[in-house]
């Protein structure tokens, strides 16, 4: 009996991009670049490894991420400060903003997929929510909504 363990679905995917992350990342200090590297790998890992894992599902997963470069430009977007030195100001919190927390956080619950989804289009919308903000929220909200959807499929079928 060959007792040899296999990788998981999308290894090689995920190494690949994985590297051009890194290749791309290169402007950011370093300790960003890791953690970024790090949250990416963890959240690939986690659908490579999950129990219905393929290649397709990994690969999928990857191009939800986007294009390598756009991310590490949504980490640089940080607004030009003024040339007086102030410090750039964000626009503060009004009603999508609190939608868009309520719906991320308790839409899951009541509403569940519909919800998280309004959610991430309120703070997609938002001038108040940073791009990398923006894009955290949806790397969050992808995995429950996933799984929502398995099971859903699994009753189904």
């Amino acid at each position: 009996m060959d007792m040899t363990q296999t990788d998981p679905p999308g290894t090689t995917a995920i190494n690949s991009y994985i590297g051009r992350v890194d290749a791309a990342a290169r402007s950011l200090p370093p300790d960003r670049r890791i953690e970024l590297l790090d949250q990416l790998r963890e959240h690939l890992d986690a659908v490579s490894t999950s129990p219905d894992a393929t290649e397709a599902s990994v690969l999928a997963a990857i191009d939800r991420l986007g294009d390598p470069a756009e991310i590490v430009a949504s980490d640089l977007d940080v607004p030009s400060s003024p040339a007086s030195g102030a410090a750039p100001s964000r626009p503060g919190w009004g009603p999508l903003e609190i939608i868009a927390v309520a719906l991320l956080v308790g839409g899951t619950f009541i509403i569940p997929i519909v919800g998280p989804l309004a959610g991430l289009v309120c703070a997609w919308l938002s001038s108040a929510w940073t791009r990398r903000e923006k894009w955290i929220a949806t790397l969050l909200c992808s995995g429950p909504i996933l799984l929502v959807f398995a099971l859903f499929l699994g009753i189904v079928f």
